[in-house]
């Protein structure tokens, strides 16, 4: 627990150098906020058995286990991993591409790019431990958040089936372009007609043996039913801070992140956790931008997602499998330690 202190510690000291450094150079600022964001990738990318399926992966290339249920760019960088030998070189492949990703499209695109980090890095980053495959996809969805604004749906399209090629569950992000652009009455039509169409749902990803497992197996994402609840909670203050406001990103940023509560509603906590990710990461730009011009509150929310960040870690560390992200662990130190 100590080493996440440290580093929770580590970013907001670099915001506040941030935040001081404003008012001499901006150039400044950037090499602050470039050398945080380094430090984050080399302390995620090199980490050792650290995330719940770091073993799995590890031992896939390790002992040149044939990926047949991954998808195709998947198994494009494991069958790269198991050429070179090299488990850690996987976790390379996914971790830098997911952070560069994430952090590129905060730095161009948030309105508060050191609040979208704290978001990020508070309520995200363990997905990025466990859920690798997903997270590049995420990733690489909320890169093209700017296609969105953009209203260029072609590259926002090709983005998706990209990220599709790397997990499968991508295929809701599709509705992510839509969603934005859509008024609030045809939004609530389409909400409830997908909820009457429920059980049709559920037969055509039951006949999906990808998604099967996580309908199947609800015990694989306990404590879901919590953070269902925190990110209900978070959606609704925030819906009522977007009812008065005029601005259009905001409203559009609202409906996505809204639509992942639809999700829950529509499939319970185990393959919703999977599928709402598309769209509640929304929440690192649209925070910053209801909370714009109220400082207190946003302090606030900050201190708040901290608690929640050492939250996940004290209720995973008391599983009784594994405790997937304590103590952390890192290649240069740990490496050839059995695992958890």
């Amino acid at each position: 627990m100590l080493f996440y202190l440290l580093l929770i510690f580590f970013v907001l000291l670099m915001f506040l150098l941030m935040k001081l450094s404003v008012e001499q150079n901006n150039n400044v600022k950037r090499r602050i906020l470039y050398t945080l964001e380094i430090v984050v990738v080399v302390i995620f990318v090199f980490r050792y058995d650290v995330g719940w399926d770091y073993k799995n992966y590890y031992y896939i290339v390790a002992d040149n286990v044939p990926s047949e249920r991954c998808e195709p760019l998947s198994a494009l960088f494991i069958a790269v991993a198991q050429y070179f030998k090299s488990p850690q070189l996987l976790f390379i492949l996914y971790g830098v591409l997911t952070y560069v990703l994430f952090f590129k499209s905060i730095n161009r695109n948030s309105c508060n790019v050191e609040f979208s980090l704290l978001i990020y890095l508070c309520l995200f980053i363990f997905d990025s431990l466990g859920l690798i495959r997903q997270s590049l996809a995420v990733a690489i969805v909320f890169s093209g958040y700017k296609y969105v604004c953009e209203m260029k749906f072609l590259k926002f399209l090709i983005l998706v089936f990209v990220a599709m090629g790397f997990h499968y569950s991508a295929i809701v992000a599709f509705l992510i372009y839509p969603l934005y652009y859509m008024r609030f009455y045809y939004y609530l039509f389409f909400s409830i007609a997908l909820i009457f169409i429920k059980e049709l749902l559920f037969k055509i990803i039951l006949n999906d043996r990808f998604y099967t497992v996580y309908l199947e197996n609800e015990s694989l994402m306990k404590g879901g039913d919590k953070i269902f609840i925190f990110y209900s909670i978070m959606n609704i203050i925030l819906l009522i801070f977007v009812l008065y406001n005029k601005n259009k990103e905001m409203k559009g940023l609202c409906k996505i992140s809204f639509f992942a509560l639809i999700l829950w509603v529509l499939f319970g906590s185990g393959i919703a956790i999977r599928l709402s990710l598309y769209n509640i990461i929304f929440l690192v730009f649209l925070i910053p931008l209801v909370l714009k011009s109220y400082s207190k509150i946003r302090l606030l929310f900050g201190f708040i997602f901290i608690i929640y960040f050492f939250l996940i870690l004290y209720v995973s560390s008391q599983n009784e499998i594994k405790s997937p992200f304590l103590p952390y662990k890192n290649v240069f130190f740990n490496s050839g330690e059995s695992f958890k």
